[in-house]
C-alpha cells in the first residue's frame, strides 16, 4: 500500500492535501496515467498545437490524440470479435432484418416491403436481437 496525496494528482479538485493509501499497482497506474498525460501536453506545447490547427501534417491529430496502447488494441479486437459470433448466432431471421436494419441502413418498413411482413414483426425482430446481443455483451464483459 502507497500512500498518495490527491491534491498531486488533481489540484482543481483538491485545494488542500488529501492523502489515501492505495496498492501498489493502482498506485503504480495512476502516477503512469499522470505521466503520459504531461507528456501529451508537452507535445502540444512543443508542436504549438494549441493554436495552430491548419497545417496538415498530422502533428496536432498526433498531439492531440494520443496513439492507442497495445492492451487496449487487443481488446477492442477481442470485443469486436465476440460482438461478430454473437451477430452470427442470431437467428436467420433476425440476422437479416439487424442487418438491413443497422448496416444497410434501410427503414423498417422496406424491410417489410421485400419480406412481405408487417413493419411491427419486423421492429420486434430487430428489437429482440439487440436484446439478445446487449445481453451477451454484457456477460462478456462481466467476465
Amino acid at each position: 500500500m502507497k500512500k498518495v496525496n490527491l491534491r498531486k494528482f488533481y489540484p482543481s479538485l483538491y485545494t488542500k492535501d488529501a492523502y489515501i493509501f492505495l496498492p501498489d499497482n493502482v498506485a503504480a497506474a495512476l502516477w503512469e496515467e499522470t505521466k503520459r498525460e504531461r507528456a501529451g501536453y508537452a507535445k502540444i506545447r512543443y508542436h504549438r498545437a494549441y493554436y495552430s490547427l491548419d497545417r496538415e501534417d498530422g502533428i496536432e491529430r498526433f498531439a492531440l490524440h494520443s496513439p492507442m496502447l497495445p492492451e487496449d488494441i487487443l481488446q477492442q479486437k477481442e470485443l469486436r470479435e465476440f460482438l461478430y459470433s454473437v451477430i452470427r448466432e442470431l437467428p436467420e431471421k433476425q440476422l437479416k432484418r439487424f442487418y438491413a436494419y443497422y448496416v444497410l441502413g434501410m427503414k423498417l418498413k422496406d424491410i417489410a416491403r421485400i419480406e412481405g411482413t408487417d413493419a411491427a414483426a419486423v421492429l420486434r425482430s430487430v428489437q429482440k436481437a439487440e436484446k439478445t446481443i446487449r445481453k451477451k455483451i454484457k456477460n462478456f464483459l462481466e467476465d
